[in-house]
C-alpha cells in the first residue's frame, strides 16, 4: 500500500496524506465491484504482491487445508473401520 500511495502522491504532485485518502478510495471503489472472494487479492497486490503471487498463495493454502481435511477423513474412517471389525470379531466369539 504504502508503493501505491508514494505513486500517487508524485503521479499527482500531491502530499502523501492526500495520496492516502485517493488510494483507500479507489480501493473501495474496485472492492464495491468486483465479488468478495476476489478482495484479498485485490489486497495483496495494493500491498506489493502480483497477482500471480496472490493466487499462488490463495491455491496453496486450499491445497493445504484440503489435505488436512482428508487426513482427519482418512482417520475418522479407520477408526470406524476398525471398530466394526473388532465389534465383528468379537460378536464371532460368542
Amino acid at each position: 500500500m504504502e508503493e501505491l500511495r508514494k505513486k500517487v502522491a508524485d503521479s499527482a504532485g500531491i502530499t502523501e496524506e492526500q495520496s492516502a485518502i485517493a488510494a483507500e478510495t479507489v480501493i473501495r471503489y474496485l472492492k464495491d465491484r468486483v465479488p468478495p472472494i476476489i478482495h484479498s487479492q485485490l489486497d495483496k497486490i495494493f500491498n506489493g504482491y502480483t497477482l500471480e503471487d496472490s493466487v499462488r498463495n490463495q491455491v496453496g493454502d486450499l491445497g493445504n487445508e484440503v489435505k488436512e481435511r482428508t487426513e482427519g477423513l482418512a482417520r475418522d474412517l479407520k477408526q470406524a473401520f476398525e471398530g466394526a471389525f473388532r465389534s465383528k470379531k468379537s460378536g464371532e466369539k460368542e
